[in-house]
C-alpha cells in the first residue's frame, strides 16, 4: 500500500514528460546484403568491426560493406547459423553463440572451431545460448537456459555447471540472463525463480525475491534481461513492468515509467550513465529518472529514417557513442552519436507534426514561438519547447512566399493570391487583394517593416509601400520594373532591395538617393540575381546570390567581395544567410549546410552524411531565434540546431584493409591459389606470382558516425610519389606491377577529418617468372661458361682464318682505294683538259675555214684535228666510266638499227686498220636490218671500244660477226693476237687492266673493255671473252627487247638543242653590233677567245666571275650572258637565279657554257631559266648561229604580238617574271586610257620605276619606247572595242585617249595594216 502511494505521489507531483524521439535512425538490413533482418546479437570488437548475430549466419560490418560468415566447422562437421550471442574473449576471438552449442572464431584466419570443453561430468553446451559474459578473474559465464549455467576457467581450462535454481524445468524455472558488475559480482535472471547472486567463495548463488519489508516479489516473473544500474539492478519482467531491485536491501521498486511497462521487455541497459534504454515490442524508450522524461522511439510508416521495427531486440553502444539496435523484422538500426545535434522536422502521421516538406520563409513572434511558411500548405505555428507544430486555418491560400510579424499580427504574402494579416491574439485572418491595396500584381515576395513603421513589399514588377497602419501602397517608381525577392532596411536606415536578374538596390529613403550594384569587375557584385539579404554584427550586408556565391558589401568604399566555389564552397547557388553568436554565418546551397568563418575564412560544409533531411535549401528560408537556435528550411523538410552545441568528433578510427582482389576476383584465406594464409585485415604481407601482378585493394576506416564522409589517402611505395586522396572510391588498383616488392599504405579520418596518420600497410613482393629466378641465373651462367669455352675454342680455331681474311679484305680495300683515287685524278683531269681543248678546237675550226693553197700546212692541221678528235673521245670515255661507276649513266632507249650501226662504225676504222696493215672481216645475216631497242649512244661506245681493241692487240686477221636469235643480237670480235692467259680473261674486264706484252705497239686507258662490259650489263645485256681456234673472242649480246616499259625517242636528243633558224650553216638573219653581250668565265684564255670571235657582231662586256656580272648588270644594258657553271664566288647557276628573278634583268638571254655535261646539271640550268645550254668543247658556228636565232626568235615573237591586237602575251615566249611586268604596265594603261594626257612619267611614278630604268626594261622586253608602248596598249584597246561594236570610231579614239580621230585611223593603219572601219568589217 505504501509503495502505490508513493508512486502516485511522484506522479501528481513529479508528471513524467512523454515526447516523441527526433532519432533519426540509418538501416543496415537485407537491402545492403545483411543475411537476415532478425538480428539477435551485436558486439563491437577489439579492432573497431561490428558483428550482428542473425537468425541466418554472421555479419562483419565496416560501416560500408558487411560480409557474411557461415558458423561452420569443417573438422567436427558442425554447423549452426541462429546466433543469439556474441562476446570477445582476451585472446580476441570470438564466442559464437548458437542453438547448438558455442562457436570460437579466429578473425585472423577466419575459422569456426566448435567449443567442445566438457564438465568434470561429462556435460557439454549443447543446447541455445542465452549469453555470454566475462568477470574480473578470467572466467567466462555462459547462460544455457535448457542447461544451466556453465563457467569457464581460461586459465585451468575446466569447465563448469551450475543449475542456479532448486529445480531446473524449461520454460518454468531456469536461467534467461546474466549481468555483471564492475567489481565482479555475477547476478543471474531466471524464470519463475527471481535474482541470483553468484558466492564464488562457497562457489553457490544466493536468490534474492526482493521481498524484504512486504515488497513485491520476484517469485514466478520470467526475468529476461537485467543490468546494473549503480546500487540497483534493473530488471526487466518480460511481460510486466519494468522494476529495480536494490541489491542491499534487496528490495523491488517499481520505476515511476508506466509508459514501459507490460510491452514484453526483451533489452534493457544503461547508456550515458544516467538514460535507461529499453528494447520492447512496443518500440524503443529511453528513460531518465534525473530528467523525468521517457523519449519513445517507434515504426512510423511515412518516416524512412524511423525505427525499423518495434520489436526491439538488443541494444548496443559502440566506442564512438553510437547506438545499434537490433530488431526481429527490420535488421540493425544505427544511432550515431553526432556532435552536431541537428533537430529535424517533416511530415509525419502524427497530428502535431510539420504540415509541408517544403519550408520557404520564417519568423519568430513575442512569444517565442515559430511561423513557418510553406510552398504547398499554408502556414504553420512551431511551440521550441514542446516540439509540436500547429496549423493555422482559414488562410486564402497555402502557397506562402513571404511572412512578416508585426506585433500580434503576422503578415502571410501567396503567390497569384495577395495577403492574409493573421491577428493571433483573437484568432482572426483578414484577406487584401491587389486591388484593396493598390498593387499591379498579385504574388507578394518580399515584406519589411521599417523603423517608422512603414511596410515595404515586393511583388514580381516592383517595390511599393504602405504608412503605418495603412494598406493603401504606393508604387516606388525610382526601383524601375524589377522581380523583387528580398527587402531588409540595415541599421542605418537604408532600405536593400534584391532582385531576380537585375542586381541590388541601396536606397536612402531621407535623401531620396538610389544606388544601384550589379555585376561587373572584380569588385562588384557576383551575380544578378540575389536572394537574399542579411546584415552581420558589424553592419556589413551580406547577398545571397544564383550562380555567384554569396556576395559581402564594404559600404566604405562601395566594393563587393565575393566567396564562391573556388574559395572552398561546395556551390556556387547559396540560400539564406544566417549570424550566430560566435560571428559564423550559415547558409544553405544545393551541396550542403555551409559554416563560414568570415576572418578566417574557414568553411565547413554539412551533409545528409551528418545528419541533415536534404544537401538541398530553400530560397529565403532561415531563421535565428531569440535563442540562439538557428532554423533552415530545405526540401524535405525543417532542421534546427544551436551551433555551441556542436563539437569535434575526435574519435581517431581504426584503419583496416578489408579485401585483396586479383584480377578484380576477391581472393580469401584457403582458395586455391589464395596468397593469403590468414585474413587481409591481419596480414602484413603477400607474396604474388608473376602472374598475380594486377591486384585491387579495399579499406575502410571504421567511424560509423559519417562513414560516407570519411576520407582516405593511400599510396603504394616505389609506385606512387604523393598520397592519393578519396572519399567516394575505397579502393585502389594497380596493373601489370613488375617482379619486385612494394609497401601499400593508407590512412583515413573520421566524418570530422581527423586523421589516424598510422593506417594500415601491407608488404608485397612479386615473385619473377621462373626464367628469371635465382636458380634459372645459375643455370644460365653455367651454360654460358660452357658455351664460352666452345666459342673460345672455335674462334682460336678461325682466328688464323680470320685474320687472313682481313689481311685480304684490308689488301682490296686499299686497291679500292687507290682505283677510286685513280678514277678521281683522271676524272678531274678530264673536266680540266676540256676547256684547253675547246681553246684548241676553236681556232682550229677558224683556220680550217680558211682557204689554205698549202697542202703541207692542210696536212699537218688535219693531224691536229684528227688527234684532237681522238683526245676528245678519251676524255668522254673516262667520263662515262665514271658515270656508269657512279650509277649516273642514263640511258635513252629507242629503235637502233644495230646492224647498221655496226657497219657504220666498222667504217671508222677501216684507215686506221688499212694504216696498221689489219684486214677486216665481217661476216653478217642476209637480212641488212636488226632492230633492237637500246641507246644509240652506249651501243656505240661498246662497238668502238671492241673494234678498236681488235686493232690493237691483232697481228692480221680481225673477224666480225653478227647475228640474232629470237632473244638476242649477238656480236663476235676475234683477233689472232697473243692468246689471253686463262688467270686474265676476267681481269681484262677490270678497270685500268692491261695485259703486259712485249709485242703491244699501242697503249690505251685501260678502261675501254671495262666500261663496254658496264653499259652491255646496262642493257640487261653480257660481254665476255673466250679462245676458240687460236683466236681471242669478244661476244657481245644484247637483248632484242625488254620486259618494261621504255619511253621510246624517235630522234636524237642532241636535235633538240639544235636552233630552229639553224640550218646547214645558214642563218635568217644577219645582226651586227646592235646587241650587248656579257661573257662570265673564270679561265681568262677562254674569256678571251670567246671575246675576240664574237666581237665582229656584239658588243662584248667581260667578268670573270657571276659577282663582276652582276656589277656589269647595274651598270650597262646587257641583252646576252654567256656564263661558265663552275666559278669562284658566284657560279653560272646562282647568277642565272640571279638574273631571271630581277624583273630588271629577267628579259636578258642566260646561255650557260660549262665543261659539265651530266643531265641533272643540263636539268638544274633549265629549271632555273636558261634559255640554252652548251657544253665544252663546242663548235662556235654552233654558238653563234644559236645566239642569232634566240635573238631573232625573240624579236619575231616580239613583232607579232604587236601585229595582232588579240595575241595573248603569254604566247611571246618571254619569261614568266617580264609577261607579270608587263600585264602590270597594260593594266595601268588601261586604267588611265582615258586620259589623253598620261605620259611616260606617269607610268614610270605608278610602277615606281626611274625612267630610265623603264625606258631600258621596255626596250629591252618588247623593242619600244615605253611612249610607243602607251600608244600601242591604246590602239590595243580600240581595237577590242571596235570588235565588241558598241562604239561608232569617233566615239573610240576619245575613249582610248586619243583626242583626234584622224591621227587615230593613221596610227591605227600604221599598226595593223588597215583603217579601222576594214578592221571592224573583216572581225564581224
Amino acid at each position: 500500500m505504501n509503495r502505490i502511494f508513493i508512486f502516485l505521489f511522484f506522479l501528481v507531483y513529479f508528471p513524467i514528460n512523454v515526447i516523441s524521439s527526433d532519432y533519426y535512425f540509418s538501416i543496415i538490413d537485407g537491402e545492403i546484403n545483411l543475411s537476415h533482418n532478425n538480428v539477435k546479437s551485436i558486439l563491437q570488437d577489439s579492432y573497431g568491426f561490428m558483428w550482428f548475430g542473425t537468425r541466418n549466419k554472421l555479419n562483419r560490418y565496416d560501416g560500408i560493406n558487411l560480409k557474411v560468415f557461415d558458423c561452420n566447422d569443417p573438422v567436427t562437421k558442425k554447423r549452426n547459423n541462429n546466433i543469439s550471442s556474441l562476446f570477445e574473449d582476451a585472446d580476441r576471438k570470438m564466442w559464437v553463440g548458437t542453438d547448438n552449442g558455442i562457436f570460437i572464431f579466429d578473425p585472423i584466419t577466419e575459422k569456426f572451431t566448435s567449443f567442445e570443453a566438457k564438465t568434470s561430468q561429462g556435460v557439454g553446451i549443447t543446447q541455445w545460448i542465452g549469453d555470454i559474459q566475462k568477470d574480473m578473474d578470467n572466467n567466462i559465464w555462459i547462460v544455457v537456459p535448457n542447461q544451466g549455467v556453465f563457467k569457464y576457467d581460461r586459465t585451468s581450462h575446466k569447465l563448469f555447471l551450475y543449475t542456479v535454481v532448486k529445480e531446473l524445468k524449461p520454460s518454468e524455472s531456469n536461467p534467461q540472463c546474466i549481468a555483471i558488475e564492475k567489481n565482479g559480482r555475477v547476478w543471474i535472471g531466471t524464470n519463475g525463480s527471481g535474482l541470483f547472486l553468484y558466492n564464488k567463495e562457497n562457489d553457490s548463488f544466493a536468490q534474492y525475491l526482493g521481498d524484504k519489508e512486504g515488497g513485491e516479489s520476484l517469485l514466478g516473473k520470467n526475468i529476461y534481461t537485467i543490468c546494473h544500474y549503480g546500487d540497483y539492478l534493473i530488471t526487466g519482467i518480460h511481460e510486466g513492468k519494468l522494476v529495480k531491485l536494490d541489491k542491499r536491501k534487496n528490495i523491488v521498486m517499481d520505476l515511476p515509467f508506466p509508459e514501459v511497462n507490460y510491452k514484453i521487455i526483451r533489452h534493457v541497459t544503461i547508456l550515458n550513465d544516467d538514460e535507461i534504454w529499453v528494447g520492447t515490442q512496443s518500440g524503443l524508450y529511453v528513460l531518465n529518472e534525473k530528467t523525468r522524461t521517457v523519449e519513445h522511439a517507434k515504426e512510423e510508416a511515412l518516416n524512412a529514417h524511423s525505427l525499423s521495427d518495434n520489436i526491439v531486440e538488443k541494444i548496443y553502444k559502440d566506442k564512438e557513442g553510437g547506438i545499434w539496435i537490433g530488431t526481429n523484422f527490420g535488421g540493425v538500426n544505427y544511432l550515431p552519436n553526432r556532435n552536431n545535434k541537428f533537430e529535424k522536422y517533416f511530415p509525419l502521421s502524427e497530428s502535431n507534426s510539420l504540415i509541408s516538406k517544403r519550408v520557404r520563409e520564417m519568423r519568430e513572434d513575442s512569444n517565442g514561438n515559430i511561423w513557418i511558411g510553406t510552398e504547398d500548405a499554408g502556414v504553420t505555428l512551431f511551440d521550441p519547447n514542446l516540439r509540436k507544430f500547429k496549423t493555422i486555418d482559414n488562410l486564402f491560400y497555402k502557397k506562402t512566399l513571404a511572412l512578416l510579424v508585426q506585433n500580434s499580427k503576422v503578415w502571410v504574402g501567396y503567390f497569384k493570391h495577395g495577403l492574409d494579416i493573421i491577428d493571433y491574439t483573437q484568432n482572426k485572418v483578414n484577406h487584401f487583394s491587389d486591388k484593396d491595396m493598390g498593387l499591379n500584381e498579385e504574388s507578394i515576395y518580399a515584406l519589411c517593416e521599417d523603423r517608422y513603421g512603414k511596410i515595404w513589399m515586393g511583388n514580381a514588377w516592383g517595390v511599393f509601400v504602405a504608412n503605418k497602419n495603412e494598406m493603401k501602397f504606393k508604387r516606388m517608381d525610382i526601383f524601375g520594373l524589377n522581380y523583387i525577392y528580398d527587402l531588409l532596411e540595415d541599421s542605418e536606415g537604408y532600405i536593400w532591395v534584391a532582385t531576380m536578374g537585375n542586381g541590388v538596390y541601396q536606397y536612402d529613403q531621407e535623401q531620396s538617393v538610389l544606388n544601384h550594384y550589379v555585376t561587373g569587375g572584380e569588385y562588384d557584385l557576383s551575380s544578378n540575381s540575389v536572394s537574399s539579404i542579411t546584415e552581420d554584427h558589424l553592419g556589413q550586408i551580406w547577398f545571397s546570390t544564383d550562380r555567384g556565391g554569396i556576395c559581402v558589401f564594404n559600404k566604405k568604399d562601395k566594393q563587393f567581395k565575393t566567396y564562391s566555389i573556388k574559395d572552398g564552397l561546395p556551390d556556387d547557388i547559396a540560400y539564406k544567410i544566417l549570424e550566430d553568436k560566435y560571428y559564423n554565418l550559415w547558409f544553405g546551397t544545393n551541396q550542403g549546410l555551409v559554416r563560414f568563418n568570415p576572418e578566417s575564412k574557414a568553411v565547413k560544409v554539412f551533409t545528409q552524411n551528418d545528419g541533415l533531411l536534404s544537401n538541398q535549401f530553400n530560397y529565403k528560408s532561415g531563421l535565428v531565434s531569440s535563442s540562439g537556435k538557428l532554423y533552415f528550411g530545405s526540401l524535405e523538410g525543417l532542421i534546427a540546431f544551436k551551433p555551441d552545441e556542436f563539437k569535434e568528433n575526435k574519435f581517431i578510427p581504426p584503419v583496416y584493409i578489408t579485401r585483396l582482389s586479383i584480377f578484380n576476383k576477391e581472393v580469401e584465406p584457403g582458395m586455391e591459389g589464395s596468397p593469403l594464409v590468414k585474413s587481409i585485415v591481419h596480414t602484413d604481407k603477400i607474396v604474388l606470382d608473376y602472374n598475380q601482378s594486377n591486384i585491387s585493394f579495399d579499406f575502410v576506416s571504421l567511424s560509423y558516425t559519417a562513414p560516407h564522409a570519411n576520407v582516405y589517402a593511400y599510396k603504394m611505395e616505389d609506385i606512387d610519389k604523393d598520397w592519393s586522396y578519396t572519399t567516394k572510391n575505397r579502393s585502389a588498383t594497380y596493373a601489370k606491377l613488375p617482379p619486385g616488392k612494394y609497401t601499400f599504405m593508407v590512412k583515413g579520418t573520421n566524418n570530422d577529418g581527423v586523421w589516424n596518420e598510422v593506417g594500415a600497410s601491407i608488404e608485397i613482393e612479386i615473385l619473377p617468372p621462373w626464367w628469371t629466378s635465382n636458380i634459372a641465373y645459375l643455370i644460365y651462367l653455367i651454360l654460358f661458361i660452357f658455351l664460352s669455352y666452345i666459342v673460345l675454342r672455335f674462334s682460336m680455331s678461325k682466328y688464323k682464318k680470320r685474320h687472313n681474311e682481313r689481311q685480304r679484305l684490308f689488301e682490296i680495300e686499299k686497291e679500292k682505294e687507290l682505283y677510286e683515287a685513280k678514277v678521281d685524278f683522271f676524272t678531274d683531269i678530264a673536266h680540266e683538259i676540256r676547256t684547253p681543248v675547246t681553246l684548241i678546237n676553236g681556232p682550229l675550226e677558224s683556220i680550217l675555214e680558211m682557204d689554205i693553197q698549202n697542202n703541207d700546212l692542210r696536212h699537218n692541221l688535219s693531224i691536229i684535228e684528227q688527234n684532237t678528235k681522238h683526245l676528245l673521245a678519251l676524255i668522254n670515255q673516262l667520263l662515262d666510266f665514271r658515270k656508269v661507276d657512279s650509277n649516273k649513266f642514263l640511258l635513252t632507249f629507242r629503235e637502233v638499227d644495230i646492224a647498221l650501226l655496226c657497219k657504220d662504225i666498222i667504217a671508222r676504222f677501216e684507215q686506221q686498220a688499212l694504216s696498221l696493215k689489219r684486214t677486216i672481216n665481217i661476216y653478217s645475216p642476209n637480212d641488212e636490218h636488226i632492230i633492237v631497242i637500246a641507246d644509240k649512244e652506249g651501243l656505240s661506245k661498246i662497238f668502238s671500244n671492241l673494234f678498236s681493241n681488235a686493232i690493237k692487240y691483232s697481228d692480221k686477221e680481225i673477224d666480225i660477226r653478227f647475228s640474232t636469235d629470237d632473244k638476242y643480237f649477238t656480236l663476235e670480235v676475234s683477233n689472232d693476237g697473243t692468246i689471253v692467259p686463262d688467270d686474265l680473261r676476267e681481269r681484262i674486264f677490270e678497270p685500268f687492266f692491261q695485259v703486259k706484252t712485249a709485242r703491244r705497239e699501242t697503249s690505251g686507258s685501260g678502261i675501254g673493255l671495262s666500261l663496254a662490259r658496264s653499259l652491255a650489263e646496262l642493257h640487261s645485256g653480257y660481254l665476255f671473252y673466250s679462245s676458240q681456234s687460236g683466236l681471242n673472242t669478244f661476244t657481245l649480246k644484247i637483248p632484242l627487247y625488254h620486259d618494261i616499259d621504255f619511253d621510246i625517242e624517235e630522234t636524237d636528243s642532241e636535235a633538240s638543242l639544235i636552233p630552229l633558224e639553224y640550218d646547214n650553216g645558214r642563218q635568217f638573219h644577219e645582226i651586227k653590233n646592235t646587241k650587248t653581250i656579257l661573257i662570265v668565265e673564270d679561265n681568262m684564255e677562254m674569256l678571251n677567245f670567246i671575246a675576240d670571235k664574237l666581237r665582229d657582231k656584239f658588243i662584248v662586256e667581260r667578268a670573270t666571275n657571276g659577282v663582276e656580272a652582276q656589277k656589269i648588270l647595274s651598270l650597262k644594258s646587257i641583252d646576252i650572258v654567256i656564263t661558265d657553271v663552275m666559278m669562284p664566288q658566284m657560279d653560272g647557276f646562282e647568277l642565272c637565279r640571279f638574273i631571271k628573278s630581277e624583273i630588271e634583268y629577267s628579259h636578258i638571254i642566260v646561255v650557260l657554257l660549262t665543261a659539265r655535261n651530266d643531265l641533272p646539271s643540263k636539268i638544274q640550268g633549265l629549271e632555273l631559266g636558261a634559255d640554252a645550254y652548251v657544253e665544252k668543247p663546242f663548235s662556235f658556228h654552233y654558238l653563234q648561229t644559236l645566239l642569232t636565232s634566240l635573238l631573232n626568235n625573240r624579236k619575231r615573237e616580239i613583232e607579232l604580238f604587236l601585229r595582232k591586237p588579240f595575241l595573248p602575251i603569254q604566247q611571246t615566249g618571254m619569261s614568266k617574271a617580264d609577261e607579270h611586268f608587263l600585264n602590270k604596265i597594260i593594266d595601268i594603261i588601261n586604267e588611265n586610257i582615258i586620259d589623253p594626257n598620261f605620259n611616260v612619267e606617269r607610268l614610270a611614278d605608278l610602277i615606281y620605276m626611274s625612267r630610265s630604268s623603264l625606258h631600258r626594261k621596255i626596250k629591252s622586253t618588247m623593242d619600244s619606247t615605253p611612249t610607243d608602248f602607251i600608244r600601242f596598249v591604246r590602239l590595243q584597246k580600240a581595237a577590242e572595242l571596235i570588235q565588241e561594236g558598241k562604239y561608232r570610231i569617233n566615239e573610240i579614239c576619245y575613249l582610248v585617249g586619243i583626242n583626234s580621230p584622224s591621227y587615230f585611223i593613221k596610227l591605227f593603219q600604221t599598226q595593223y595594216g588597215m583603217t579601222p572601219k576594214e578592221f571592224e568589217k573583216q572581225n564581224k
